[in-house]
């Protein structure tokens, strides 16, 4: 991959410009989950086994027995930190989310401990909980505890992952700017055009 050109008009926090890259789908890859496995984990692995360093999640489908989501909740602005829920299973589950790379290592909250070059992953999952009338509807950014149910010892949970070239997604932390919910800096999508 060559050197990114940046089409941004810049890079602190407080730029608001919109910027839209054009890039190209190269290759899509079908995996199929193994009972038990940890949905964050294997993306992950995907991710490295492949070499995609930009890409979509483009869906996620099977069942969970338990799922760890956290939900951006109307009291954040209070509270500064959003609402993390655990969800006994089973339930079924659909997803979809962005692939890019970790800009820095230990860029706070969900992502920290992680390495500078790593998978970058902001995936949405959508989940049926409830029985009964009690059934109800959550949609969650994915965290680690998502782990796939399977009654076959071959199951079906498959996701799709779209490898893109010609863009770079980068989260990115800016240290300078603390915000609520922020304490260690402001995260943010850095957004580029690539050659190569």
């Amino acid at each position: 991959m060559g050197a990114a050109t940046s089409v941004e008009t810049g890079t602190q926090a407080s730029d608001s410009t919109a910027v839209s890259v054009a890039g190209k789908l190269d290759t899509v890859i079908y995996a199929r989950l193994a009972p038990g496995a940890d949905i964050y984990r294997e993306l992950k692995r995907i991710c490295k086994e492949h070499d995609i360093r930009t890409g979509v999640v483009m869906t996620i489908t099977g069942a969970l027995q338990k799922a760890r989501v956290q939900l951006l909740t109307t009291d954040i602005a209070e509270t500064g930190s959003p609402l993390v829920l655990d969800i006994p299973g089973p339930v079924e589950v659909s997803g979809h989310g962005l692939i890019g790379t970790m800009r820095q290592s230990n860029s706070g909250g969900l992502f920290e401990g992680e390495e500078g070059g790593s998978a970058y992953l902001h995936v949405h999952l959508t989940l049926t909980v409830g029985t009964g009338d009690n059934v109800k509807t959550v949609c969650g950014h994915m965290m680690e505890g998502c782990t796939v149910r399977s009654k076959h010892l071959i199951s079906h949970f498959t996701i799709v992952i779209g490898k893109v070239s010609g863009v770079a997604l980068d989260l990115v932390m800016d240290r300078e700017h603390v915000l609520p919910g922020y304490p260690q800096g402001y995260r943010y999508h850095s957004l580029t055009a690539t050659h190569g």
